[in-house]
């Protein structure tokens, strides 16, 4: 069985869900066909939860060994002096404008300090930085970026936020 891909809405997938469709329909039992459908509604039911949930999906119909594929999106920053300092750097703004941590689209965002990664949503470390007991400093190319001085301990005990090992 061959198949085409469509991208974007569409009226089975929905808004943000891509389909993948068979281009020929299998000579099959009429229950088979009604189970293929109430299970293809399912898929994109849960399709559409995903995406209302901030997923990307991938929605494949068809002889699959899978259903759905999952898309999510990561900013990674590798603070190379983390370990050393005890502190995060997250970025909130350059040449005036908010930037960084501040306006990522992000689902998740990936913190790299040594050996460790923090993972959580960018929302947990915008309330970080947000914290106005944190330093702020000027840093960067001619110190055009305003970094929040985030301690790693603080970034430890968010809820949101976890630890995974990384081998850079």
């Amino acid at each position: 069985m061959s198949f085409a891909r469509s991208v974007g809405t569409d009226e089975e997938g929905g808004r943000g869900v891509k389909v993948t469709k068979p281009t020929t329909r299998r000579a099959d039992s009429p229950a088979w066909i009604s189970a293929k459908e109430l299970g293809d509604a399912a898929e994109i039911a849960v399709a559409r939860a995903f995406v209302e949930r901030g997923y990307e999906v991938n929605l494949a119909f068809g002889k699959r060994k899978h259903d759905l594929i999952l898309v999510r999106r990561a900013e990674v920053k590798h603070d190379r002096r983390a370990v050393e300092s005890g502190h995060l750097a997250l970025e909130v703004e350059h040449n005036g404008e908010p930037s960084g941590v501040a306006v990522s689209d992000a689902h998740l965002w990936v913190h790299i300090a040594g050996a460790s990664a923090l993972v959580g949503p960018p929302e947990a470390f915008r309330e970080l930085a947000g914290d106005s007991k944190w330093q702020r400093v000027r840093a960067g190319d001619a110190s055009r970026s305003l970094i929040v001085l985030v301690p790693v301990s603080a970034a430890l005990a968010h809820p949101s936020i976890s630890t995974m090992r990384v081998d850079l």
